[in-house]
C-alpha cells in the first residue's frame, strides 16, 4: 500500500444523453470531456496521470 492521499474528482453527466457523456473535472478545475464509456475511462486515467509539466516560462527581452 502507499501512503498517497486519494485523489478528488468531480463527475459532471449531462442529463439524457446516450451514449453517456460529460466531464470530469479535477480538483484543480481541469475539465476533461468524455463521451461514451470508455471515454469516461480514458478522462479518468487523464486526470490521475501525472500532471503535464508547466509551460516553460518565457524570458524577458533585453
Amino acid at each position: 500500500m502507499t501512503d498517497r492521499a486519494p485523489t478528488v474528482l468531480t463527475l459532471e453527466l449531462d442529463e439524457v444523453v446516450e451514449p453517456i457523456a460529460g466531464r470530469v473535472r479535477t480538483a484543480a478545475g481541469r475539465a476533461l470531456p468524455f463521451r461514451g464509456w470508455t471515454g469516461l475511462a480514458a478522462a479518468l486515467e487523464r486526470a490521475t496521470s501525472s500532471p503535464p509539466p508547466p509551460p516553460p516560462e518565457e524570458s524577458p527581452d533585453a
